[in-house]
């Protein structure tokens, strides 16, 4: 419906009327209160300090410049804020040029009329031209929210991208981390595989010898080759793992494989007790739930806007034109145009219920998806409580084996230098020992993994950056 500048104070009139019961705008969604986040910068710091040293810092901060993850999302969060602000243009300026040049196509010989005078075309004029400018703007008043709404869900769009920046980064620095001390485990686990595949083989002929004297049944030379079986699948094992760990800190620092050199160390100690927050305190810090839960802002901000979309629209539009068969006329046939525009969307109501139907399913999607991250997140923290207690139980229960072990070996020392032993029997206590103490390793891996698992699944981050 297009009216005349005139017939403003009846637009005035009419617009009082149909806003009898204006649509008021929504209040912006507050975070319930058990979602607050703490200030937990001491306690995330002293978290994460027993996992961290100066080369796993450093490899740290050389994956956060150069990881293609966080790239990506620093350009997908850049995308958002380009869509939000050009969401939120409200007046669209227009220029306009146009030239048109026309010649009538009559065969030769014909005429054609001018002031009642019949003229042949070839004395005619063939070319008539034209030329027009226009200078203009369109503005239309967020009357019922709206646009506000399309707007907040802009807002909300663009911040769960930002969140996606974080997250990304917490979870390299993790998988660096894990990396790392995997690394760092295997290295030691080839280091002790080697010793005892030195053992196992140097035991085997001591074994055979004492089974040709009768001392031993044959059935300990399968036992004594068994023993050189598994240390070599042990080392072989080691080194893959090892292999694996430095391309996947290779992937993570965009670089090719092998990987960087990580010099040997020793695992952390037993990681000292470490209290998480209560789940429910630390769902908003997780990037997954906050995600899910600014998409249902976005999907609730999109069911009002197809809702205010029932409502009159109206819009302003100013312009200065002219034109003329020549350019010499543009200054002497100015033209200034006002108009306004009121839609009535009502009248297609089919259309706006299956918009507002769309809008009110992806709300209810988003809802959905939400409700599923949070239990997720309380159920992955609750598997990795579990785990850990159950990695507890198996560290204690590997440290008495192989406190037993080092017992065992001393007395076969000792009875060894009174005769009363072979050194075969020597070198199977070594062997046992060092059994013992690679699940005192495996063990601690497995503790160190637990706790950067635990980290990522709370959102706790290092506090050095």
């Amino acid at each position: 419906m297009s009216l005349t500048f005139r017939s403003m104070p009846l637009l005035a009139l009419l617009l009082v009327a149909c806003a009898g019961s204006p649509v008021q705008a929504p209040p912006a969604p507050v975070a319930p209160e058990q979602w607050a986040v703490p200030d937990l910068s001491a306690g995330q710091a002293a978290a994460w300090a027993p996992l961290l040293d100066p080369a796993l810092l450093a490899l740290q901060q050389r994956a956060l410049d150069a990881n293609t993850d966080i790239r990506r999302a620093a350009l997908a969060w850049n995308a958002a804020q380009i869509q939000a602000r050009q969401q939120g243009l409200r007046l669209q300026p227009s220029l306009n040029f146009s030239y048109g040049a026309n010649r009538p196509l009559q065969s030769k010989g014909a005429t054609v009329n001018v002031d009642g005078v019949l003229i042949p075309v070839s004395e005619a004029a063939q070319w008539s031209h034209s030329y027009t400018a226009s200078v203009g703007a369109s503005f239309e008043p967020d009357l019922w929210h709206r646009l506000a709404q399309l707007d907040a869900k802009q807002a909300s769009l663009s911040e769960a991208a930002r969140g996606d920046i974080a997250a990304a980064r917490l979870s390299i620095a993790n998988q660096v981390a894990d990396s790392y001390w995997t690394l760092i485990a295997n290295q030691r686990f080839a280091a002790i595989a080697t010793a005892r595949l030195e053992l196992a083989q140097r035991a085997v002929p001591l074994v055979t010898a004492r089974v040709r004297e009768g001392k031993l049944v044959p059935l300990e030379i399968n036992k004594a080759a068994g023993a050189v079986l598994a240390a070599r699948r042990q080392l072989g094992d080691a080194m893959a793992d090892a292999a694996k760990a430095r391309a996947n800190l290779a992937r993570l620092l965009d670089a090719p494989p092998p990987g960087p050199e990580v010099a040997a160390t020793t695992l952390p100690a037993a990681l000292p007790a470490w209290a998480p927050d209560e789940p429910v305190q630390v769902l908003e810090r997780r990037p997954d739930v906050r995600r899910a839960r600014l998409e249902v802002d976005a999907a609730l901000a999109d069911t009002r806007s197809a809702r205010a979309a029932r409502y009159p629209q109206l819009s302003f539009n100013a312009g200065i034109g002219t034109g003329g068969a020549k350019m010499s006329d543009w200054l002497g046939q100015p033209l200034l145009s006002l108009a306004s525009n009121l839609t009535v969307p009502l009248i297609d109501w089919r259309r706006l219920d299956l918009q507002e139907a769309q809008s009110r399913n992806a709300l209810d999607v988003a809802a959905l998806n939400l409700r599923d991250k949070v239990h997720a997140a309380l159920a992955e923290v609750h598997n990795l409580l579990i785990e850990q207690r159950r990695i507890a139980d198996a560290r204690a229960a590997a440290d008495d084996q192989l406190a037993q072990a080092n017992e065992s070996e001393r007395i076969a020392k000792l009875k060894l230098d009174a005769g009363t032993i072979a050194l075969a029997d020597l070198l199977q206590a070594r062997i046992a020992t060092f059994e013992a103490q690679q699940a005192v390793e495996q063990a601690g891996l497995d503790a160190v993994r637990n706790r950067l698992a635990m980290l990522r699944a709370l959102a706790v981050h290092q506090g050095v950056w």
